[in-house]
């Protein structure tokens, strides 16, 4: 017998976006990361490979890590803090603390090469 495949109600009201609160003593408390919709994602992207300078295929390395933190903090309604005006302040903030939240970021979401790489072993 197999498994009746999802309706689209069901795929609709999946809660698949999983979350990770960090704690950041610099800060003064936890923050909350989220792991991106695709629309999300698909902005980031765009964000990222956007660039002048950036030929076809290559991406804007400048701002990634703050561009991906901006897709990725949330506050208590799991809306992302931070919009593209944010990205100075944020790359401003002290670099251990963005690196930390970062790594979160990347393992829920599968962003950097060596995430692409392990899944590609499983």
């Amino acid at each position: 017998m197999t498994t009746p495949l999802l309706s689209k109600a069901a795929i609709l009201a999946a809660q698949d976006l999983p979350t990770e609160d960090v704690n950041v003593p610099e800060w003064g408390g936890p923050v909350r990361v989220r792991t991106m919709t695709g629309a999300e994602r698909d902005a980031m992207g765009a964000m990222i490979s956007k660039d002048a300078g950036a030929g076809e295929g290559k991406t804007n390395q400048t701002a990634f890590r703050s561009i991906v933190l901006m897709h990725t903090i949330v506050g208590d309604d799991d809306q992302p803090m931070f919009e593209r005006a944010d990205l100075d302040a944020i790359g401003s903030k002290n670099g251990a603390v963005l690196d930390r939240l970062f790594r979160v970021a990347d393992r829920l979401n599968g962003i950097t090469s060596d995430a692409v790489e392990a899944a590609k072993g499983n």
